[in-house]
């Protein structure tokens, strides 16, 4: 629209849509530094997570370790768990061969979530790509969790107050799966995966045996 003549010939306008767009952007800018702290631990250090730089050659000659990283979020890797630690910093040294033994897989991947959903599947790149799962799944601010909590609140009511934890948990998960971006946001467009389908065995869903329900894989969706 820029090059549209008639735009070509207002100049002072095009001025200020420019002044308009630089002030938009420094306003949020301004208004995202009041909200987080740019200064924190892991906060600071979580663009080595994002696919550019992750597969970059060129980012890890300014970022060679993740030690630092692993320093601030203790209760993902304990401090004291160093063969952990170096296990994952190895695997993050020679993760840019990942990119050239799945070029296609990788090319067009640009979200954090996919790239190390994707990796986890590797034998290669396990431990760091679940490490990885685990910071990218923590929570910037109370607010998801608080909006749990009133989910929970309208879930056991008084008059289902005996519902277990692994029920209302089960209810809580199937509402997240069911609302997903690929799941048009209800249950009634929900089609489970063939993998989940899989999962519906009487062995499984009817068994007395507990340990058979925490042995079960978390569902997968996004």
């Amino acid at each position: 629209m820029l090059k549209h003549p008639d735009v070509v010939k207002q100049p002072l306008k095009k001025t200020i849509f420019f002044t308009n767009c630089r002030n938009f952007l420094r306003t949020g800018a301004l208004e995202i530094k009041k909200r987080y702290n740019m200064e924190d631990p892991v906060l600071s250090k979580l663009q080595a997570l994002g696919p550019a730089s992750a597969l970059s050659n060129d980012f890890r000659i300014h970022v060679p370790t993740l030690m630092p990283l692993m320093e601030g979020v203790p209760r993902i890797i304990a401090s004291f768990d160093d063969t952990k630690k170096q296990q994952i910093d190895d695997q993050w040294r020679i993760l840019s061969i990942a990119k050239a033994r799945h070029p296609a897989e990788l090319k067009n991947t640009t979200e954090p979530d996919e790239l190390w959903e994707m990796l986890h599947k590797t034998e290669d790149f396990f431990e760091l790509a679940s490490f990885a799962l685990a910071v990218l799944a923590m929570p910037h601010a109370n607010a998801d969790c608080e909006r749990v909590f009133s989910k929970t609140n309208l879930i056991k009511t008084d008059l289902r107050n005996r519902l277990i934890t692994d029920t209302v948990n089960g209810t809580l998960l199937a509402s997240e799966s069911a609302k997903g971006p690929n799941r048009k946001g209800n249950c009634v467009n929900f089609e489970p995966s063939k993998e989940m389908y899989a999962r519906m065995t009487a062995e499984k869903l009817y068994s007395k045996n507990k340990d058979d329900f925490t042995n079960i894989p978390d569902v997968e969706y996004n």
